[in-house]
């Protein structure tokens, strides 16, 4: 028996089961946001060049959240029509200008899912400048860090920078320790409260009202156990 996100992604043709398996573990992040009237900003739409294709996490998405307002980013044009509450924007993922218009436009978002370039560089970059913008309590997933291993995504074996897990590792180690690494000094450590490793994937913790000022460090989820 497959949990209601995974059996809406797979109605809708995503990958994000099967291929990567990612739906259980955003089901058990996301489960309780499900009757909010939220904002959730996807950044990858799929489909390569190709303005009539990709989306179907768009739609998944707009499935699992019924009240949600969806926003699909992507650099490639794209002509799709997922109804009144999806629009698609083009776009880079490390245009800064551009995203503070998109958050401005249609944010502050509760959601954000980096399922873009996977560039390391990128990956990262818009990191930096989006996490800032994040609702409190919100989550930032980033999809696909395997890359982080991949030369020709800019990244490699020996966790040289950029790279994503070597990244969000230094970042997981402020959580626990107060410091920062060479690689974080810039980003702003106000609202992170927390970090969850699953496989291929990360989750970042935004602080909310109830949460005070004590941080959590690592987060363990049997989803997590599960996928290791």
């Amino acid at each position: 028996m497959h949990d209601d996100l995974t059996t809406l992604a797979i109605r809708n043709g995503t990958d994000k089961f099967g291929y990567h398996d990612y739906t259980p573990n955003y089901h058990a992040l996301f489960a309780r946001f499900r009757d909010r009237p939220l904002k959730v900003l996807e950044i990858g739409v799929g489909g390569y060049g190709d303005e009539d294709r990709g989306g179907e996490s768009l739609a998944t998405w707009r499935d699992y959240f019924p009240k949600a307002r969806i926003i699909g980013l992507d650099i490639q044009k794209k002509v799709l029509d997922f109804g009144p509450r999806v629009r698609i924007v083009q776009g880079s993922q490390v245009d800064a200008e551009f995203l503070a218009q998109v958050v401005a436009e249609e944010g502050p978002f509760d959601l954000i899912i980096d399922d873009g370039s996977h560039q390391n560089e990128h990956v990262i970059e818009s990191f930096k400048i989006l996490f800032p913008t994040l609702a409190p309590g919100g989550v930032y997933a980033v999809e696909d860090t395997q890359t982080a291993f991949i030369p020709r995504r800019g990244g490699s074996p020996a966790l040289k920078q950029p790279n994503s897990v070597g990244f969000f590792a230094q970042l997981q180690t402020r959580l626990l320790t107060g410091t920062d690494g060479p690689d974080i000094s810039d980003v702003p450590a106000e609202g992170f409260c927390g970090i969850e490793r699953f496989h291929n994937m990360f989750a970042l913790h935004k602080a909310g009202p109830e949460a005070g000022p004590i941080p959590v460090s690592w987060l363990d989820t049997p989803a997590q156990t599960a996928q290791d």
